[in-house]
């Protein structure tokens, strides 16, 4: 889980809780980017910050409680200073664990700090997770949640993600999309793409409820309904009709409806795992209309040859699939 800004700048002016102090742990051993980020902010604010974060000594703070629970209460300056004895405890002795865990680092079998992260590149992914969740990775997209969680199981998702319909029962799922929040019914496959570079977050339900919600606005999705929202604006835009294309890598179910024969091949390739190249420009600019539902890629290369009238060979040296000819009609 990210942390807010509150939370990073009470642990720089250590104020942070032991809670507070375990998430930005756990943020930073998560990937080398978030280390090398939370070191720049820390550069950042030595010099910025009046009063920059010195670690409590833990003696000088046991001495300091001790010596107020001994003195006499009747001097007025201990007085003015004296804290109950419960509350400045807590203080101390929060600080002091603090400062411990920033030394040492978290304990390796502390779980609920632990982050599981997948992560794919050229090629989808595909992952199960321990309550029985399958989400499938989109290219260069990546799946982060806390390990050995209990109860609800929140996952962050950067880039891509769909998630086939989780079986009744399940433990519930809450999916982060930048400051989004989404909250599937059981039984429901959804699709999330969140583009923090820009901004935007996309959904789309392929079966089943979503609920997005930013905290102040929601919308409910249902099937084959998307929307997008604007993390910049807090703003969501009105609902139309999903692009199921769009998460065909997951489910190989295509709606092909005046395509570019270029745009169907790229669906089919990222789908099927196996490149997809076209000789002549002329027959990529050929257009399809049609629907494939979990076919092989040899009956759709078929069906589409015979309609556009071009011809392909499957290569075996490198895996691949040839399109040539002047294709369309």
């Amino acid at each position: 889980m990210m942390p807010t800004k509150s939370i990073f700048l009470r642990y720089l002016e250590g104020k942070a809780s032991p809670e507070e102090a375990a998430m930005i742990e756990a943020w930073q051993a998560a990937s080398p980017s978030n280390k090398e980020s939370f070191d720049q902010l820390w550069k950042l604010w030595q010099p910025a910050s009046n009063k920059p974060y010195k670690a409590p000594v833990v003696s000088d703070a046991w001495k300091d409680l001790l010596d107020r629970i001994q003195a006499p209460t009747t001097g007025q300056h201990i007085q003015a200073r004296t804290l109950p004895v419960r509350k400045y405890f807590f203080m101390a002795t929060g600080a002091a664990f603090i400062a411990l865990m920033v030394f040492i680092g978290w304990p390796k079998d502390r779980q609920e700090a632990a982050v599981v992260q997948k992560q794919s590149t050229g090629e989808c992914v595909r992952d199960t997770l321990a309550n029985g969740l399958v989400a499938v990775l989109d290219t260069y997209s990546s799946l982060r949640y806390p390990a050995g969680s209990r109860g609800g199981l929140e996952l962050g998702v950067n880039g891509a993600v769909f998630f086939e319909p989780q079986p009744i029962g399940n433990t519930p799922v809450t999916v982060k999309a930048g400051e989004l929040l989404l909250r599937p019914a059981a039984g429901t496959g959804f699709y999330v793409r969140n583009d923090s570079l820009n901004g935007m977050v996309a959904a789309a339900v392929d079966a089943g409820v979503v609920v997005l919600s930013d905290g102040s606005n929601q919308v409910a999705l249902e099937p084959g309904e998307a929307v997008e929202y604007n993390s910049k604006l807090h703003v969501f835009g009105s609902k139309h009709a999903a692009n199921i294309n769009s998460f065909s890598y997951a489910t190989r179910v295509f709606y092909f409806n005046d395509t570019p024969l270029a745009e169907a091949v790229g669906y089919l390739s990222k789908a099927y795992h196996i490149p997809i190249s076209i000789n002549n420009p002329a027959a990529a600019a050929c257009r399809i209309t049609t629907q494939f539902d979990n076919k092989s890629i040899e009956y759709i290369m078929d069906i589409m040859s015979a309609t556009l009238h071009f011809n392909y060979e499957f290569v075996p040296q490198r895996n691949s699939i040839n399109i040539s000819g002047e294709g369309c009609n």
